[in-house]
């Protein structure tokens, strides 16, 4: 049984980074989506422009996107 991806893109999503990354050019390759301490519920969303993979993120390609996705960290 295959496992389930860590996360899932909609179409509406997957045009919306498309445009996103297309709009930021440069080196940009897709974004780059967290979840950290802080917020009304205790936790937050953090989404960024990444230009790389980094260490310890995963990536998730859907619909021929790319998400990084970043180990939760503590607010500072």
């Amino acid at each position: 049984m295959a496992a389930r991806p860590l996360m899932e893109i909609t179409d509406a999503a997957a045009s919306r980074v498309k445009m996103l990354v297309e709009k930021a050019g440069g080196n940009v390759v897709g974004l780059r989506v967290g979840v950290k301490n802080g917020g009304c519920a205790g936790m937050s969303y953090t989404v960024e422009m990444a230009e790389e993979k980094r260490p310890g993120e995963s990536l998730v390609e859907d619909k021929a996107r790319r998400c990084s996705s970043i180990p939760r960290r503590s607010s500072s």
